[in-house]
């Protein structure tokens, strides 16, 4: 499976988070080349903080393979995974991460002032993913700009 399939089916994943009254995020865990499994966003219709697009795939993987390493995965992403986000997917070793739009508040875990996702970070997490942004981004974009997400007002920035 391809970059650009794979994020299709994040696009997917992130709509009917949208029309279920969540944020439009998707994710699926890629394997082999096939899609092992997937994570929509689920925080408004579970009121779980917790319930991002990411960690909902890596929680299903890691629970079908009862393991928390996951090291042979590639992660596709919507939008890019926030700073919580970035360290569960640190802590689960996956190799690679493919992200479709960025951050749109200063708190994305590759693309911020934290970069949680690659930065350099000895003994626990010392391997950083390899990261590709931008797949499909305007697809992934045109979903937050529907949903109302602006990012915060320029005061609460500061």
């Amino acid at each position: 499976m391809d970059d650009v399939k794979a994020m299709t089916r994040c696009i997917e994943l992130a709509r009917v988070a949208l029309d279920l009254g969540d944020h439009p995020f998707g994710s699926v865990l890629v394997r082999d080349g096939a899609i092992f499994a997937e994570g929509r966003n689920q925080v408004n219709t579970k009121l779980d903080p917790t319930a991002h697009a990411e960690t909902q795939a890596i929680r299903e993987a890691c629970k079908a393979l009862e393991t928390l390493d996951l090291s042979g995965f590639t992660l596709y992403t919507s939008g890019e995974p926030c700073w919580m986000c970035a360290t569960v997917i640190r802590q689960v070793r996956i190799a690679r991460v493919v992200i479709g739009g960025l951050s749109r508040w200063p708190t994305g875990g590759y693309s911020s002032g934290h970069p949680l996702l690659t930065l350099d970070v000895p003994g626990r997490y010392e391997l950083a993913p390899e990261v590709v942004a931008g797949v499909l981004a305007d697809e992934c974009n045109a979903l937050l700009d529907q949903a109302g997400w602006s990012g915060p007002p320029p005061a609460q920035l500061a």
